[in-house]
Formats: structure tokens, sequence, C-alpha cells
């Protein structure tokens, strides 16, 4: 989720809001750091330590359901419940927490191109639609919470008003930072009768661009879509473009009581499988701050990096090590990025060679388990997740070789520099160093696919390892940072989730609608089989994923067209892992893929400088995806030989 999340430059999602589009402008031309609009208050300090506290909270209780399982053999039976509870609360106080910070995830492809007091007045707009949007979300959340008084959670026997409580609370905190976001931007955009204008012009448009069509009786998944895409283009956070399309649609239809928007929000994170998320997005971020990734990287120097071009074989060797660890794509390139970049401009390399290198790895690193996405898809999709996690390690190497192989074509034409060898001494040095942290996936990779540990109990070791390994081993991460850490992934994990529970409301929308079964239909029509269908399936991930920023497209497409791909015989994991390698180009893919505006923030590189040199190797990256979709092989041998899986 967080490794579909768009991010900003310093791995936090772009923010939205006049004071928001200035500072991630200025972030995207080089600076590392994104200032708050103002200093932090009572309000600020409660919500970061309740955020802590409930993050902290869910590695105990599922630590506590870990301990009791394998160590006493007798299982607590509330510890899942209340773990699942506390990712409800996690979402709700982190998208508090993200709100006030301007950080929820949007499309900023567009908006950026507007001049300033034009962008000024569409975030007005969008943000007077979206308060609307907040308000009647609160009080059908109030409304579904005042029923559930007399309801008693089966494990716990606690009330219901648990779960359904704080989805108002959160709400009406949200309102507030909200409000006084828009006046803020009001002072600024009402100075004109332009300015005015413009903000009615974009509510006008963000109502009417459900409405029309579904009064024009247009079809609904056009209906949808075309909503979500203008809404999402305009400037609306994700998560919420997803509720407000979902709202409008089901206002326009009529005879749908509308609490069904608190209740499948709050279904759609309502799962055990879901707390690897804020689990594995701790463990990335523990790991990042307590020396781990920097001794991936010196191994993956002391092997590769003598070969004319080896630096940048590193950065290839280096994703797949510490992707296995960190399972967010985001962390990847964020890591990867601060970390090789400056040492390859060193070397001789320029910069946009560099953040190119390092963008085409990460892109490729999506594959490496663990993966939030294949957590996202194997829920979505009713998919075996540790099958999933199999099945991408092969297609993995397949396109690291492939980037391999254009890096060590275009060294030899352009004459990169080399790095001396390492001596035997410095190699066994580097290994010794990286031994503790290369310990951390095989620990991770054997308990999943022995059976031994489910992926979120597996996400867990992780965290517990790298603190471990960060605070009393390597001695690197102070105590006092941890408060930060916590803070910053149960933000991320917040904005993840908020986009993942009103997909959920927008993907029952189109099941009421038999939008799956009317979309087979006109791809029967096509013809072509399962090889246009799956050139089809590329192409909507690539460039929709891309459009949409990951996550959102798997949500909308995911429940589409994988009954489409069953019912014409390609194999569901095989096609999962096709999807998840799409997005991972998606995210990197120019000129709007964010991963690719985070290496370049990064490594202080204009992007559009950047983008020439990226496309030898995102042309590599699609070769190696189509190797991968048409030659099932790769992505199915390993769930065969290690689960004695029977592809379908």
């Amino acid at each position: 989720m967080a490794d579909t999340a768009a991010q900003g430059p310093t791995g936090a999602p772009p923010p939205i809001g006049a004071e928001a589009a200035r500072r991630e402008e200025a972030a995207l031309q080089g600076a590392v750091e994104l200032p708050t609009v103002s200093a932090r208050t009572p309000l600020d300090w409660a919500l970061e330590g309740a955020t802590t506290a409930i993050l902290a909270g869910e590695v105990l209780v599922v630590g506590l359901g870990v301990i009791s399982r394998y160590v006493f053999n007798s299982p607590i039976s509330w510890t899942e419940e209340i773990a699942r509870l506390l990712l409800v609360w996690l979402m709700f106080a982190g998208g508090v927490i993200a709100m006030k910070r301007a950080e929820h995830t949007r499309v900023t492809a567009l908006i950026r191109l507007l001049p300033e007091d034009v962008r000024i007045a569409v975030d007005l707009g969008m943000n007077a639609v979206l308060l609307v949007f907040l308000a009647v979300l609160g009080y059908q959340a109030y409304l579904l919470t005042l029923a559930s008084r007399g309801e008693l959670l089966p494990a716990s026997q606690i009330s219901g008003i648990w779960l359904n409580g704080s989805m108002p609370i959160a709400i009406v905190l949200m309102l507030f930072f909200l409000a006084r976001q828009m006046l803020l931007e009001g002072r600024l955009a009402i100075r004109s009768p332009r300015g005015i204008a413009i903000a009615a012009l974009t509510v006008v448009v963000t109502v009417a661009s459900v409405l029309v069509p579904l009064l024009a009786e247009a079809t609904p998944i056009l209906t949808l879509v075309l909503g979500f895409v203008l809404t999402g283009a305009l400037g609306m956070p994700i998560a919420f473009a997803l509720g407000l399309v979902s709202l409008t649609y089901l206002v326009g239809i009529g005879g749908v009581p509308l609490t069904i928007l608190p209740i499948r929000i709050l279904g759609g994170v309502d799962s055990f499988v879901l707390l690897a998320i804020p689990l594995f997005i701790l463990g990335g971020a523990l790991m990042e701050t307590g020396g781990i990734s920097q001794r991936i990287v010196d191994f993956a120097t002391a092997m590769v990096g003598h070969v004319r071009g080896g630096l940048a074989m590193v950065v290839v060797v280096a994703e797949m090590l510490f992707s296995g660890i960190s399972g967010s794509t985001a962390a990847d390139v964020s890591a990867i990025s601060s970390l090789m970049v400056p040492s390859m401009k060193r070397a001789g390399y320029s910069g946009e060679e560099s953040v190119s290198i390092v963008a085409s790895a990460t892109a490729m690193g999506i594959l490496v388990p663990p993966c939030l996405t294949m957590v996202v898809l194997g829920s979505l999709a009713n998919l075996s997740i540790v099958t999933l996690f199999l099945a991408g390690f092969i297609p993995a190497f397949v396109m690291a070789g492939v980037l391999m192989l254009v890096i060590a074509v275009r060294a030899r034409m352009q004459g990169w520099p080399t790095a001396s060898r390492a001596s035997l001494e410095h190699f066994l040095q580097a290994g010794r160093n990286a031994a503790i942290p290369l310990g951390m996936p095989v620990i991770i990779f054997g308990g999943i696919f022995s059976g031994i540990v489910t992926v979120t109990e597996a996400a867990l070791i992780a965290v517990v390892y790298a603190f471990v390994v960060g605070v009393f081993l390597y001695r690197e991460m102070a105590m006092s940072e941890l408060p930060r850490l916590f803070v910053g992934s149960g933000a991320v994990t917040a904005m993840t989730l908020w986009v993942l529970a009103t997909a959920s409301v927008f993907a029952w929308i189109l099941a009421r609608e038999q939008v799956p079964q009317l979309f087979a239909a006109w791809v029967q029509t096509l013809g072509g089989g399962p090889t246009l269908f799956m050139a089809l399936t590329m192409a909507i991930f690539v460039v929709i994923g891309a459009l949409l920023e990951g996550l959102p497209a798997l949500l909308i497409f995911g429940p589409i067209l994988f009954p489409i791909a069953q019912s014409i015989g390609i194999d569901p994991i095989h096609y999962g892992t096709v999807i998840v390698a799409s997005m991972g180009i998606a995210f990197f893919l120019p000129p709007v893929g964010v991963g690719l505006y985070i290496a370049c923030g990064i490594g202080h590189v204009d992007v559009n400088d950047a983008i020439p040199k990226y496309l030898p190797y995102l042309a590599a990256l699609l070769v190696g995806l189509a190797i991968i979709a048409f030659v099932p092989f790769f992505t199915l041998i390993l769930p065969e030989l290690v689960q004695g899986y029977r592809p379908r």
C-alpha cells in the first residue's frame, strides 16, 4: 500500500492545498524536506500520540497472539479481533494527521501545469466539494454508530460502538482541518471574480462529471470511471474521489440507503490479512533508519562493483535484496535513491542516468516478496498470498536480467566508470556486515513458505527484527526516533487504507450494476483470446495505473478483469503476477509516474532531463513484462515445485 500509494520526494505522498502545492513544487525542484504549514499544536501532539499508541498496540496485540499460539500453544481468541479494531482506529487517526498535513494521495500531473492563482482556486473548489462529502459521510457514520450500540463484537464482547464510533469522530476532525485550510485558500482565491468563478466551475464540473453521464443513461462503468478520472485529475485526493463518485452515483440512482457508505468503508479494511500493511511499512522505516539498508548496498557493491557499469548493477542487486525486506516500492525508491545516487554521481555517472537506473530497478523490485500490492491483490481476488509471493521470484530475476543486459550494453558503448575490485578481506567483511540484514528475508520467507507463520505474523517478525538490530545491535537508531517513525508509518498506512476502504464502495457499485459481466461481453466481441486479453491487461495497468497512481487501478479493474481471465483459461496466479509487474512499471511511467519524481527529487535532477535517459530502461522493463506475460512457466514453476500448485 503502501507500495502502490503515490509518494512525494521524501517518501511521503504528495500534499494538497495551495500552500502545500507550492511546497510540492519546490520539493520537485530539488528540496528533500517538505516543511509543515504551521507549528504543532496540542491537538497535533494528541493525534500523533494516539497514532503512535495505536500502532504500538497493534504490534503488541499481534505479538501477543503469536506468543500465545506458538509459545503456550493456547491461542487467545480475541487478539485477531482487537488487532482488526486497532487497524480501523489507525486508519482514522492517521487519516486525520494526513488531512492536517495535506498529504492524502492525489494525482498532481495536471494541476502542476496550472498557474498558481488558478491552482489555488481549483483547490478551493475541490475542497468545498470534499467538505460536503465528508459531512455527508460523517452523518451517515454517526447514524451507523447509533445503530450499533446494542451490538457486541463476537470474540471480545465489546460494543460495536468502539468499531463504528471512531469514524464520525475522525471525520469531525478532518472537517476542522479542511475548513481551516479552506479559509487560508479563500483569502487568496476570492480576491478576484476570476478566482471565484474558477472555484465555482470546479464544483460544478466535479458534481456534473457523474450526474450528467448518469442522466444521459451512459453505462455504469463509463459513468463511474469518467467521474473518478475527472475528479482525480482536478486534484481530489484519490480515496475521497472514489468515495465522492460513489456517493454521487448512489444519490443519482436513488433507492439505496447512504449508510452503505460507512458500512462498506469499514468492511473494506476489516481484514486480518491487511494488518501486514502497517507492519511492513513500519518495518521498512525501521530498517532504513537502523543501518540495514546501507549494509545491504555495501555488500552488493563488493560483489559486482568492479564490473564496467558495476555500480549501476549494484543498484539492481541491492534492490533485489532490499525489496525482499521492505515490501514497499515507495520505501525502496527512497532508500536506494538516497544511498546510491550520490555514490554514482561521485563515480562519474550523470545524475539523469543514476536516477533512471534506480527507478527502473525499483520498478522491477515490486515482484520481490514481501510485496504489499500482492497482499492487497490476494485479499481482493481471494488468492493465496504465499503462492503469489512464490510466483514473483523468478519473474523478478527475469526482469532484473533484462535490465542488467541493457546496463552492460550501455556501459560498454558509453565507457562507464568502474570501481576497484574489492579485496577478499573487504568482500568477506561486507558479507559479515550484511549477514544479519540478509537473515531477515531468510526468516520471513522460510516462515511464510513453510506455513509456520502467516504473512501478518511474518510482518511482525520484520518489525521486531529491524527494531532489535537497529537499536541494540547496530545502535544507529535512537529510541527518541521511534515516535516519528511510528507517526509517519501510521499516516502512510492510513492513506493506503482509505483508498482500500472507499474503493470497496466503488467495487460494490460495479458488482451491483453487473459491470464485470458487461465488460466481459465487450471483451469477447474483440476476439483474440487470451493473448489479446493479456495485452489489454498490461495496457490498462501500465497506463491507467500510472494515471491513477497504482492501487486505485487495481481496486477498480481487478474485480472486473479477474473473472474474465479465469473464464478464458488464464491462471489467476499468473494473471495476478502480471498485474503486479505492470503496476511496478506504472509507478515509474513518465511523465506522470510519481516514483520517477521521488528518485529525481532525492537525486536533485530535473525530471524532464531524466526522461530521455530513462526510456531505454523503460523499454527493458516492458520487454521483461512481455516475457513474463506470455511465458507462464516463469511465474508458475516455483508454486508447482514448492506447493504442488496446479495451474488452472
